[in-house]
């Protein structure tokens, strides 16, 4: 690591390992970056980056390296084996349940997804989190299929009564199967076979979603335990595998309709999800 400003044209640049990047312009011709060895947590506001140099001067070594020559790893949201590498920065959303911030980040595979959050969570315990997987058939088109959109409502609704907590939204559509696997599984199940069953027959896999990205996010946010909305008792084991401390389970307990009574008993007698 270096330890000091090196005077002159030249400046030494050392290895990014686990460090995160702050864009600076040195004069007028050449871009930096800032690569420090310990950071605010600064996630729910990117403002807060902004440091004047006797800050930096308690903050100990530092590296600076041109941003013409880092990969992704060092864009500004994750170390090198992160799987985050660019977030945008943080905007308003009022919705119909109260305001929340919110921020899209994108991964590796070029994906975009997003966090939806309010309050102050650096620390703090029990911090509800819903980490929720797209479903543009329930969401945006009005099916009745499933139950993705009521949990979506149910999540937003309990974090802003609570004025405190955290909804990630992940693009992995269909359980990360894709949506044309998706609507080929509705026509099989039209002929009578369940969703595991139709999964099967398609050879896709039953439940194709990740959750390492929400893990991140977790992690970036300094949330030190989180209670879970969730019926899910993978995303409790995902989580807890990545060193996030889920501490309680909030259930998600919707009412069926006509069209998915079928669904969940599939879900809770061969998923395994908690009723």
């Amino acid at each position: 690591m270096v330890d000091r400003y090196q005077q002159g044209i030249g400046i030494e640049t050392a290895p990014l390992r686990g460090k995160a990047v702050l864009p600076l312009r040195v004069g007028k011709i050449v871009p930096y970056g800032v690569c420090m060895q310990q950071s605010r947590n600064n996630m729910a506001n990117e403002e807060t980056a902004v440091v004047d140099q006797r800050e930096l001067d308690t903050w100990g070594s530092f590296a600076v390296a041109t941003t013409a020559d880092r990969d992704d790893s060092c864009r500004v949201g994750g170390p090198e084996d992160g799987a985050i590498v660019e977030w945008s920065k943080t905007a308003k959303m009022p919705t119909r349940y109260g305001e929340f911030s919110v921020r899209a980040f994108r991964d590796r595979e070029h994906r975009e997804h997003v966090v939806l959050f309010q309050g102050d969570m650096a620390g703090q315990a029990l911090v509800p989190v819903r980490v929720h997987s797209e479903c543009l058939t329930s969401e945006v088109l009005g099916s009745l299929r499933c139950d993705c959109k009521t949990q979506l409502d149910m999540a937003l609704a309990h974090i802003a009564e609570r004025r405190i907590g955290m909804l990630i939204y992940l693009r992995q559509e269909g359980r990360g199967t894709g949506l044309v696997s998706k609507i080929d599984a509705y026509a099989l199940q039209d002929t009578g076979l369940d969703t595991v069953e139709a999964s099967g027959a398609l050879g896709v896999p039953i439940d194709a979603r990740t959750y390492e990205l929400a893990g991140e996010v977790i992690r970036l946010f300094g949330i030190a335990s989180i209670s879970l909305l969730t019926n899910n008792p993978e995303k409790i084991e995902s989580l807890r595998k990545q060193g996030v401390v889920v501490a309680h389970r909030t259930p998600m307990l919707c009412e069926p309709n006509e069209f998915n009574g079928a669904y969940l008993r599939t879900k809770k007698s061969k998923m395994s999800h908690l009723f």
